[in-house]
């Protein structure tokens, strides 16, 4: 399998290896088998937390294993005897639909623990798992909009200028991220990774651009009143912001503030020959490695911002063939 390549940079501002939660949705398989696939790749205990969820205990930390429903995740075993008649029945409609289907056709979800970077190879044995259980990713059918997550810790999480560069870098590659990971087309159609308004990715990706947290975090909302965006900065900001996620511009947005970036465009292609987590990962990699040089980055932007003035330009062949032939090779190098 691939290996895994460090971040950029390895160590947060402290000097410890920084830490990345993974999640991966797939189905094929039920949910006990999916919590068996995590105590196969390391060992330790599973535990029925609910009806729908595992957690899977082990020396890398918690994994949780569960349908990939919020009404199924967020509900006790056996439902609350508080609850109203109208949830109770909802509760029970679904909960017939997983008896009867299970998880051929219901997403399931493995979240991982933060996990230190330098561990990060240890996935592999959870790939071959999943994988040898029969996992379907998201092109196993046309009704699958599932995903790979990464959620790495920022180097420096309380720095603004750090989360900008990084939100810069991604910015600058996602048109070509967005070809590379050849998105499957229930996904770009389903609303979870709505692109950046390009008006906002022009006001950030401008060298001048250089916010206080509480201007940036304005921007942002004004912006991007949704979690539905490739790269989800509501967590981090949240991070740094409290109160955040109670304007009513979010509308209830359902977000855990923790000091990380939340990258959520690529597929998940567990059962396609030739994908691996640790190939995705390594092109967040080289988002992580532009963000950190800064005149390659202001280089990248000027060119960004002198490019065709129309969001056709940056759609096309040309912008995207450009970005790779003339900027991956350095990031890659």
């Amino acid at each position: 399998m691939s290996p895994f390549v460090p971040p950029c940079p390895l160590r947060n501002r402290r000097g410890e290896v920084r830490r990345v939660g993974v999640e991966i949705e797939f189905a094929g398989m039920s949910l006990e088998a999916a919590a068996d696939a995590v105590r196969a790749a390391f060992g330790g205990e599973a535990r029925r937390d609910h009806e729908h969820r595992f957690t899977v205990a082990t020396d890398l930390g918690e994994f949780d294993v569960t349908y990939d429903t919020h009404l199924l995740s967020n509900q006790p075993a056996g439902g609350s005897a508080e609850a109203s008649p109208l949830v109770k029945g909802v509760k029970g409609a679904v909960d017939w639909v997983v008896r009867q289907l299970g998880g051929s056709v219901l997403p399931l979800e493995v979240s991982t623990p933060p996990i230190p970077a330098d561990r990060l190879g240890e996935l592999n044995r959870l790939e071959a798992e999943l994988r040898a259980r029969h996992a379907e990713g998201t092109r196993s059918s046309p009704l699958n909009a599932f995903a790979l997550h990464f959620n790495p810790e920022a180097a420096d999480p309380r720095d603004p200028a750090c989360v900008v560069r990084t939100l810069r870098a991604f910015l600058l590659l996602y048109q070509w991220l967005f070809r590379a990971e050849n998105i499957d087309l229930t996904r770009r159609l389903m609303p979870f990774i709505n692109p950046f308004p390009e008006e906002y990715a022009r006001l950030v990706i401008d060298p001048s651009y250089a916010p206080d947290v509480a201007r940036l975090a304005d921007d942002y909302v004004a912006h991007n009143p949704t979690r539905n965006r490739p790269l989800d900065l509501l967590p981090i900001l949240a991070f740094n912001v409290p109160g955040l996620l109670d304007r009513p511009e979010l509308d209830g947005q359902k977000v855990r503030a923790r000091p990380t970036f939340h990258y959520r465009l690529p597929n998940s292609g567990i059962d396609e020959p030739g994908w691996s987590i640790a190939d995705e990962w390594g092109r967040w990699v080289l988002v992580e490695r532009l963000a950190a040089d800064t005149e390659l980055s202001e280089r990248f932007a000027r060119e960004y911002l002198g490019w065709e003035s129309t969001l056709i330009g940056y759609l096309g062949d040309r912008w995207v063939k450009h970005v790779a032939e003339e900027w991956v090779p350095l990031l890659q190098g």
